[in-house]
């Protein structure tokens, strides 16, 4: 297998190039990677639509048209959330190597693991792969954030991004009610879109989904708010630390596993400590500059590289005799 030019297929509901949360973009940093060492990608988005697209030398197909696309050229199937299900017994079937990024912590996800076995599974977290007790062969890939793409100099707003209940989004609102002359920037997310939440007020800036967060978002936020009732890991956060933006977070798992020192976690959801942690950041200066540098610092520690090569090597070994 070593001579021939391996050929891979991601099969999902969305792709990055219509839907950027935080699984896609994860997912498609894993495709450029495989990309970048010469294996040939391509990757089927049966719940978007629209024409094929080459998205960083990823072939990407939308659409329902290709849900049932020939697995017979490709050597590799990857594949996360709800069409796994779909997908995986057919790969199988025809003896193709199965890759499962996992995201998650749900229950579904565990009897996926274990009912169906991928040839390697791709854990977001540590904290995740420990939920999971999964024994078969896995590889640990924090979501991969390049921090050179997103550093920036910092603006001047208290930012949440996707304006959801889930992701925090009554916190976010209330604090701006109680604090009118903070102005506040609300970003759209890229997925749940039929639940994105929308209160106008003088000091709220709307900012619809983009993939230029770097400039339209970090270079306009000087506090990001994450008061999540769940998140597996956060890229959000980790994109925000690379231009020295502190975070207030809620200690799920995954925001203390991204963040850790450099996060500042209130001990409650209470709206007063939240409020006065948010004003200490914006009215005392030496207290936002220790935060500031805090947050460079783990950015650092994050780089995407090593891990990234370590989870090609396992996929390699999947096709690659020795």
């Amino acid at each position: 297998m070593k001579n021939k030019k391996t050929r891979v297929l991601s099969y999902t509901h969305y792709y990055a190039t219509h839907n950027r949360g935080g699984g896609e973009v994860m997912l498609h940093e894993i495709l450029k990677k495989l990309v970048s060492e010469g294996m040939e990608v391509d990757a089927v988005a049966v719940d978007n639509e629209g024409p094929i697209e080459n998205m960083d030398g990823v072939r990407v197909f939308h659409g329902k048209e290709y849900k049932d696309i020939d697995l017979e050229p490709y050597d590799i199937i990857v594949t996360h959330f709800a069409q796994s299900l779909y997908i995986t017994p057919k790969a199988k079937a025809l003896g193709k190597k199965i890759v499962y990024v996992v995201h998650n912590s749900m229950h579904e996800t565990n009897k996926y693991l274990f009912r169906e076995r991928p040839d390697l599974a791709i854990f977001n977290t540590e904290w995740v792969k420990a939920h999971h007790k999964y024994d078969g062969e896995s590889v640990v890939l924090h979501p991969p954030v390049y921090a050179e793409q997103h550093a920036t100099t910092h603006g001047d707003m208290v930012t949440l991004v996707n304006l959801t209940p889930p992701k925090g989004s009554n916190m976010f609102y209330n604090l701006a009610i109680k604090l009118p002359r903070v102005k506040f920037l609300g970003v759209e997310g890229g997925y749940w879109k039929d639940i994105q939440q929308y209160i106008r007020r003088p000091n709220i800036t709307f900012q619809e989904n983009t993939p230029d967060m770097k400039n339209v978002v970090w270079a306009r936020t000087k506090v990001l708010l994450m008061p999540s009732t769940y998140e597996s890991y956060g890229m959000a956060p980790v994109e925000a630390m690379a231009s020295g933006i502190p975070v207030i977070a809620t200690s799920t798992p995954g925001l203390k596993e991204s963040l850790s020192y450099a996060g500042i976690f209130p001990k409650t959801t209470n709206i007063r400590e939240w409020r006065d942690i948010l004003v200490k950041l914006l009215t005392d200066e030496a207290y936002y500059k220790e935060r500031s540098a805090l947050a460079l610092k783990r950015s650092k520690e994050l780089d995407p590289r090593i891990e990234l090569d370590k989870m090609y090597e396992k996929v390699k070994k999947l096709v690659w005799k020795y």
